[in-house]
């Protein structure tokens, strides 16, 4: 009898922490699922907000598995204009960009990146007479932009930056020399901070 009732409460113990080990990874991944749309609308407008360049973005899903242990939102078809008019060059165009979050941060509010992938894709940078690089041009804040610190923020401080099939191109109009590199796998090891 005795042995019956210690087995009764050992199998109900491990059930209990079988289910928990299930149901939290479940649980951060419908979080994260249900939070997709607000963390691309949030970052979507903070970007196009700060930068003097537009970011343009066809799609997005999660895929919580590609930059594991963070998980991921697959950005599709993304575009980075040298400004916002719609005539501009394109100064960063990728096929996927995968946007590594740490579940924490997305459980409490803040969308912390953690790591960036970016794939199948070109940057083409060019240097204008006057030496101003066209992608320092779109990716610069155009003014101070006052920011609420109780708000949730989304801020930038990268584990990693991964790149996989981008074509890198640099051209100096002075010189007119264009430099082309196809990096085919290439990995930041080095924490960046990007404010």
């Amino acid at each position: 009898m005795l042995a019956s009732t210690s087995r009764n409460i050992l199998s109900k113990t491990l059930l209990i922490i079988a289910a928990v080990v299930v149901l939290i990874p479940l649980a951060i991944f419908a979080v994260a699922y249900f939070q997709k749309d607000a963390i691309l609308d949030k970052a979507l407008e903070e970007m196009n907000r700060n930068f003097q360049g537009k970011v343009a973005i066809e799609a997005a899903q999660i895929s919580p598995f590609e930059n594991f242990p963070y998980i991921s939102i697959d950005l599709r078809n993304v575009e980075v204009h040298e400004t916002k008019s719609q005539s501009s060059d394109t100064v960063i165009y990728v096929e996927d960009a995968y946007v590594g979050f740490d579940l924490l941060s997305i459980l409490n509010g803040d969308f912390e990146v953690k790591k960036i992938k970016l794939q199948n894709g070109f940057v083409r940078i060019v240097q204008d007479r006057e030496g101003s690089l066209n992608i320092s041009q779109a990716l610069s804040s155009g003014e101070a932009v006052e920011t609420d610190s109780s708000e949730s923020s989304t801020s930038f401080q990268l584990e990693a930056i991964e790149l996989i099939n981008i074509d890198l191109l640099k051209l100096n109009e002075e010189t007119n020399i264009l430099v082309e590199a196809f990096i085919e796998n290439a990995v930041t090891t080095q924490e960046v901070a990007i404010a």
